[in-house]
């Protein structure tokens, strides 16, 4: 396949990858340059009025203004206390471009928490911490704009998380609750959710053999199947599998090699059109033989 000729001999321990690694998601579907004119849409609040008169504190109109005046105040704490408010609104004027847009208070929180967190993950992640099994319950069992402000949230999240939310986050089955993802329908919640599987396992065993139980590996290679022909996501995603395969001083595991093996991931890797791919995703695929090729050979 052109992709592991000319390979110099290396033992084990010396697999470590360049540190290609971009915050996931690009182009149309940007979360890296998040922007209010690009990805996080704001339009003007001239609807939200500080002075309206309100009789009824579960108001819509209400709601929105106390959620304006905490976000202004940066008062982020309270606005993490309205994620489980369930009140409806009706045109969310902070929306994430690609995902559904906030469709209750509780949703419309998350969307300016999404956008803090991005912006200041440190001072977000202990308001977000509390929340976790909200969110969790969210992203498995909520409406579709629940499930992806809550999966953005937790995009940013993790990248600054605690060793003691990453373990929280594995007793709530995060992977239970991302992998099914992996194979739907929308890009984004796709490459969003592996993004966020491979942060959490990245040079953590214990984690890796929690995604392995959920079928992970399994829905990684099928999503590096249909991910083949969009060479910035295929890199990132290839790098997700390096990861998987290696511990936290990046040394094989055989282990998860072996299982990895057993989800047809030659096949995957002979069919990926090598025709006008850089050189970065040649080396990506290298790495990755050279891994695979600890269990069983290249055949």
């Amino acid at each position: 396949m052109g992709c592991c000729h000319d390979r110099e001999e290396r033992g084990p321990g010396q697999y470590q990858r360049k540190n290609h690694r971009r915050v996931i998601l690009k182009r149309d579907y940007d979360l890296d340059t998040m922007k209010d004119q690009e990805t996080m849409i704001i339009k003007e609040h001239s609807d939200i009025s500080m002075s309206i008169e309100i009789t009824e504190p579960d108001d819509e109109k209400y709601l929105r203004a106390q959620l304006e005046v905490y976000k202004v105040n940066g008062e982020w704490g309270q606005i993490a206390k309205m994620i489980s408010n369930r009140t409806e609104i009706t045109e969310a004027k902070i929306y994430i471009s690609w995902a559904e847009k906030p469709k209750t208070i509780g949703s419309l929180a998350i969307a300016y928490l999404c956008k803090e967190c991005k912006n200041d993950p440190k001072a977000i992640a202990p308001y977000v911490e509390k929340d976790l099994p909200l969110l969790l319950a969210s992203i498995k069992m909520g409406t579709d704009d629940l499930r992806e402000n809550s999966l953005l949230l937790l995009f940013y999240f993790v990248d600054v998380a605690s060793e003691e939310s990453i373990t929280k986050l594995l007793k709530l089955n995060i992977f239970n609750a991302l992998v099914r993802w992996f194979l739907c329908s929308k890009a984004e919640l796709r490459h969003i959710s592996a993004d966020i599987c491979a942060k959490i396992y990245r040079g953590r065993r214990a984690a890796q053999e929690a995604f392995l139980n959920e079928q992970g590996a399994f829905k990684l290679v099928q999503l590096i199947a249909w991910s083949s022909d969009q060479e910035d996501v295929l890199l990132d995603l290839l790098g997700y599998l390096i990861d998987l395969m290696q511990d936290e001083n990046d040394d094989p595991v055989l282990e998860n090699i072996g299982k990895v093996h057993e989800c047809m991931v030659w096949d995957i890797i002979r069919n990926i059109d090598t025709t006008e791919k850089s050189q970065e995703l040649m080396e990506q695929l290298d790495a990755v033989i050279r891994l695979l090729s600890f269990q069983g050979g290249y055949s």
